[in-house]
């Protein structure tokens, strides 16, 4: 037992620099799809990663319809492209469209309705027009709508003849949203007003609308609901108009649901939502189903008919793949609690977040859970040092935010005896993963002097025959 919580905790210190060596996230993984070293498991959920098609470098717009996701995003040679992910049988869709003359053109979402898709373009400077002198003034920039037909695949990109509310930064136009409605009709907002166009972009009127130009909202099934001072509001595409605001509890972070729920992402908990009083039941922690912290949900998701659900994962702006999150069986592992600041200073900006993240999606025997040790001031930490030397319900302290005159104290003990005295785990195990995290293309180009060597220390009867964690 020994080695084995040395051999947890060393794993867990060299996780971030072992990911990078290790096999690229291309491929699909469920880490923990099958009980590992044990026969004993719960019902639990399940993450896995669902890898971008090579035409798809990136998204950075999300929406559903029925049981598929519809992505704005980018392919890798820069060009804007629309993608389509059908979660029932795990097809993809790619959607080419024309920009006409626009002047390299974003997309700002993808609306579909009927048999068409609608989107809105923004015409933009790139940095290194900027840098060149290329680039277009910023009062010449203007807006285009995209209409395709999902039949024919005919597509037409109409450039916005007329002005809509000028932005605080003084640039000129600013649109901040489509809604399609229909193949014919779509929802043209501009900040606090509403226009509602055709695909040639003539205005067929200018609707009064409570909940302004930015169309922000969710979907239940087949019904819209769109944000409103009130509250949300369902949505009638056909008569433009908006019924009574429903209770989600606080905050707007709503996700669309094709399963017949009402999902909020409150912190770092999706919660199920009781429409009449606006309580929430929770499902699952975001941090429990993440593959790393960069993977983390809770802004953008969906859970489609089957009760499965689906979040944009990589980077925090741009999504690069797709993160699956099924319901099943899970290993049932021992906890190791793990003393640290608080459990909302890991989920927001830690290091050590994303290696507890691996550790628990990878290690078949034990999950780290957090334990807040919340201080203010010097005398309330001396008050915390002694708390954490007496308790006994601790396995693993963050030595991250342990005073200076902690090794003194006694706190702490030298591991290195122990590393040393395994026959599985040498000194050489830390360098080499940092030496490769400093390798690029094969080669060693620079030496960074100062790097942080996540660590993390147990109390000495963990590691000895018959302790704690050897329940």
């Amino acid at each position: 037992m020994k080695k084995r919580i040395l051999a947890s905790l060393l794993a867990l210190s060299l996780l971030l620099g072992l990911a990078a060596c290790g096999k690229g996230g291309d491929e699909e993984d469920r880490p923990n799809a099958e009980p590992l070293n044990t026969v004993e498991t719960e019902e639990g959920y399940i993450p896995t990663r669902i890898a971008f098609p090579a035409w798809l470098r990136s998204i950075n717009g999300w929406n559903t319809e029925g049981d598929s996701i519809w992505m704005s995003g980018f392919t890798p040679e820069g060009g804007i492209v629309i993608a389509a992910y059908d979660t029932l049988n795990d097809e993809w869709q790619r959607v080419d469209f024309t920009t006409a003359d626009a002047w390299q053109p974003e997309m700002y979402g993808v609306s579909p309705a009927g048999h068409s898709i609608w989107a809105l373009l923004k015409e933009s400077n790139r940095y290194e027009d900027y840098q060149k002198g290329t680039g277009r003034n910023e009062d010449e920039l203007g807006y285009y709508v995209l209409h395709i037909d999902r039949d024919s695949g005919e597509s037409t990109a109409v450039r916005i003849p007329f002005e809509g509310e000028g932005s605080t930064e003084g640039s000129g136009l600013f649109f901040s949203g489509l809604l399609a409605l229909d193949d014919e009709r779509a929802l043209l907002g501009a900040m606090d007003r509403v226009y509602l166009i055709d695909a040639e972009v003539n205005v067929l009127s200018e609707p009064e609308f409570p909940s302004g130009g930015n169309f922000y909202g969710f979907r239940v099934n087949g019904t819209r609901y769109l944000w409103t001072q009130d509250g949300f509001a369902p949505f009638d595409p056909a008569t433009i108009s908006l019924g009574a605001p429903i209770s989600v509890g606080e905050g707007i972070n709503m996700l669309d649901s094709n399963n017949g729920r009402f999902l909020r992402s409150a912190g770092q908990e999706l919660l199920v939502c009781n429409t009449e009083n606006g309580t929430g039941e929770k499902l699952f922690n975001w941090l429990n189903v993440a593959l790393s912290l960069s993977e983390k949900g809770g802004y953008e998701g969906f859970e489609n008919s089957l009760g499965d659900f689906y979040y944009p994962g990589g980077d925090p702006i741009y999504g690069t793949r797709l993160i699956r999150v099924t319901r099943g069986q899970v290993p049932v592992r021992q906890p190791l609690y793990l003393a640290g600041i608080s459990e909302e200073y890991y989920a927001l900006n830690s290091s050590l977040t994303d290696a507890v993240i691996r550790f628990n999606n990878t290690d078949p025997e034990y999950k780290i859970e957090v334990v807040p040790i919340i201080y203010h001031g010097e005398q309330e930490r001396d008050r915390m040092l002694i708390e954490l030397a007496t308790r006994s319900d601790l396995d693993l302290l963050d030595t991250s935010f342990l005073p200076d005159n902690a090794l003194d104290s006694g706190l702490l003990s030298d591991m290195l005896p122990m590393i040393d005295a395994d026959d599985s785990i040498s000194r050489e195990d830390f360098i080499e993963p940092l030496l490769a995290l400093m390798t690029q293309n094969g080669g060693l180009y620079e030496y960074t002097e100062r790097f942080t060597l996540l660590t993390m220390t147990t109390h000495a009867e963990s590691c000895s025959p018959g302790g704690k964690t050897g329940r």
